[in-house]
């Protein structure tokens, strides 16, 4: 999948019909998962992550996590050198608000005994809006962030993106490394904001929508 600006600007941007963003950010009791590693789980290679790929998703050659061309979703992912607290602390709604996105819920997580949030937000770019669900999992001194990215209104991209964050399992032995999102920002927590603005074919700017390949002059 390759999404320039006149792809993006052509896509069929649905509607905002997701009932969690109305009326401020909802918070759910803590939910405990268990996951075993299964044939059909896939690394994003260099994590430690380990996801069950939704239907479509294969691993992406142009940046860490999955993708499907045809469905246009992203799923990136990287694994901070920061602990989880330091990370979570910083996906305030206030924080996410400055950076274009709007906090629709944050759900506590337990997946195989350590923690995680769920983050679902919509991010806005004029008349364009992505689903956009993010994972923060302690790692044991690191974080996991993974970010599940899809055109707004499409319920089953939404469901699809929420299995798949689901599914995770941590394995031992990989090092944290700093995210694919612009390294334009001293730490780690900073870093983890901009995963959440960014895709492997797009990154956000305060002014424009910049295409990796594109002109940045134009």
């Amino acid at each position: 999948m390759h999404w320039n600006k006149k792809a993006l600007s052509v896509i069929g941007i649905a509607p905002l019909a997701l009932s969690f963003f109305l009326a401020g950010t909802a918070r759910s009791a803590e939910i405990s998962i268990t996951n075993e590693l299964t044939k059909s789980h896939m690394e994003a290679p260099g994590t430690a992550a380990y996801f069950v790929p939704a239907d479509g998703m294969s691993p992406s050659g142009r940046f860490t996590g999955f993708v499907s061309e045809t469905r246009g979703i992203e799923f990136i992912v990287a694994n901070l050198k920061s602990p989880y607290k330091e990370i979570s602390e910083a996906f305030t709604e206030s924080t996410l608000k400055t950076r274009g996105l709007e906090l629709g819920s944050r759900a506590e997580l337990t997946i195989n005994g350590l923690d995680a949030t769920l983050l679902k937000a919509l991010h806005v770019d004029g008349d364009k809006k992505w689903g956009k669900w993010i994972l923060l999992l302690d790692s044991g001194g690191s974080t996991i962030v993974a970010n599940g990215m899809f055109t707004s209104g499409d319920g089953d991209a939404a469901r699809d993106i929420e299995a798949m964050i689901k599914s995770v399992v941590l394995k031992n032995g990989a090092p944290a490394v700093n995210a694919e999102a612009p390294a334009t920002s001293p730490s780690d927590a900073d870093k983890g904001l901009d995963l959440a603005l960014s895709s492997g074919s797009v990154v956000y700017t305060d002014e424009k929508m910049v295409n990796d390949d594109d002109d940045k002059d134009d």
